[in-house]
């Protein structure tokens, strides 16, 4: 969640079940009637004979930009025990809940529409008929549900809490705005319960923090946490790696931080806002809307850190990319780092709604990115009619949830066990029709969750499918 000051919020975990209001549109990977249906149709194309969508999007911009890598400093490693005695000592306990008003840091402005997007709630656009025909799919029943982080005893006093969570082979580590915790998958509280400040104690600075992230690496077997500071300008990246999968007292992680301005790179009177994180084989990948000391929208800048530099104490390597969306001409909005674990992947990526137009998704491609990375320019891929959401109503309360805006949420590559196909999938918030189309005006609209999945990655990114997931009942 992307906020002025620290996060605010209930830091509770919840599960969403998909009640039958909620009708899927789209293509799915589902058996019986809708697989078969699936496989006996030919993509859908265009009158030009393309099968993506067509749009004003799609065209390569510019060529690759090769960073810099800049050296930082190294890291420090703590055990757990020893930051859980910093816990006990510091004893913050009971903290008053703190409320926080309307976002401040959103988009610029209103994107504008493209006028050539297809009007459609899903790609390829399905024959006619042929919704009718799907066959209707129970959602998986819930199994362990357990409360992770309260709002009581001084855990999380933050709305919203910016939940933030990770599943690894036996544990599950959640980090919430106030508070770091590590479940065993019974719900079990392990030895990792800390408030934030003292977790990240080494490295902060003395300044507060806001925005955490989570990941768990399969190929080497780590947790990976990011956080950032809130100074005015110039907030520092925080970056906590585990000593292996398994966290214990005796386990230790390692804390690296640097500040947005590495290198001298021109952000020093500017502000990382809701960091964008993702991990491959090769580097992490950081991506932030960027924003001055007055709250003002400047550009979004992607870091890549070396990950071979933070498996062990460092120093840490990062190299910034400045400026990706020109500053507010086109390019990537809330860049999101790609999660992929595949260990031969050579290339990584940051992705994001289009800075100007809504409709497009744009990607920026890394190439060497655990050695010197070089930037591709905006790999633009057009998808059917996007919007901003609405705030969302919630049930017993008076108060509308803010859903953020179209930013996207977790984007990761997959490969397709049977097919061998490697895709990314990703998904955003945006506001529809009854019939599941996203509409940026009108009367009778709603929230839906759009997703996507993107092939031809190395070359000219296309959409593979996309669907939307909406309530259709009539109002």
């Amino acid at each position: 969640m992307k906020r002025q000051g620290r996060g605010r919020g209930m830091a509770v975990l919840a599960s969403l079940a998909v009640s039958g209001l909620w009708t899927f549109v789209g293509w799915s990977q589902g058996s019986g009637a809708t697989a078969a249906a699936r496989r006996s149709e030919a993509p859908a194309t265009r009158p030009d004979g393309a099968t993506s969508p067509r749009g004003i999007a799609g065209r390569p911009a510019g060529g690759n930009t090769v960073g810099v890598p800049v050296t930082g400093v190294r890291g420090i490693t703590e055990t757990v025990a020893t930051i859980m005695q910093r816990a006990r000592t510091r004893g913050l306990g009971w903290r008053p809940i703190a409320f926080e008003g309307e976002e401040v840091r959103r988009r610029p402005f209103v994107p504008a529409d493209d006028p050539l997007a297809p009007a459609v709630p899903s790609w390829p656009p399905q024959p006619q008929g042929f919704a009718a025909a799907q066959e209707v799919l129970l959602p998986q029943v819930a199994g362990t549900n357990f409360k992770a982080v309260g709002t009581a005893a001084g855990e999380s006093p933050f709305i919203p809490p910016d939940s933030m969570g990770d599943v690894g082979p036996t544990q599950i580590l959640v980090h919430v705005n106030g508070r770091i915790k590590i479940f065993d998958k019974t719900g079990a509280v392990g030895g990792l319960n800390s408030d934030d400040l003292s977790f990240w104690d080494s490295v902060r600075a003395g300044q507060e923090l806001t925005d955490p992230e989570v990941r768990y690496d399969r190929l080497t077997g780590r947790w990976f946490a990011l956080i950032v500071t809130f100074p005015a300008t110039n907030n520092l990246v925080l970056l906590a790696v585990s000593s292996g999968p398994t966290i214990t007292d005796a386990s230790s992680f390692t804390f690296f931080s640097f500040p947005i301005d590495l290198g001298g790179v021109g952000e020093s009177t500017n502000f990382c806002d809701y960091p964008g994180f993702g991990v491959d084989a090769n580097a992490l990948y950081v991506g932030c809307n960027m924003f001055s000391g007055a709250g003002l929208f400047q550009h979004t800048t992607g870091y890549v850190i070396r990950k071979s530099s933070v498996l062990g104490g460092g120093p840490i390597v990062v190299t910034p990319f400045v400026d990706l969306t020109g500053h507010v001409t086109a390019g990537p909005f809330a860049p999101r780092g790609i999660d992929n674990d595949d260990p031969l992947a050579t290339e990584g990526y940051f992705i994001g709604p289009d800075i100007a137009f809504f409709s497009r998704l744009v990607l920026r491609r890394v190439t060497n990115p655990g050695g010197t990375p070089a930037l591709s320019g905006n790999l633009n891929l057009a998808v059917p009619t996007t919007s901003l959401p609405l705030t969302q109503p919630a049930s017993g309360s008076t108060t509308n949830l803010d859903t953020s805006d179209d930013r996207l949420f977790m984007a990761s590559i997959h490969r397709n066990k049977i097919t061998g196909a490697t895709t990314l999938w990703t998904a955003h918030n945006i506001a529809v029709t009854s019939s599941c189309v996203g509409a940026s005006n009108g009367g009778g609209r709603r929230n839906g969750a759009r997703w996507y999945e993107i092939g031809s990655l190395s070359a000219t990114p296309a959409l593979v499918q996309s669907g939307t997931l909406c309530d259709t009942a009539t109002t």
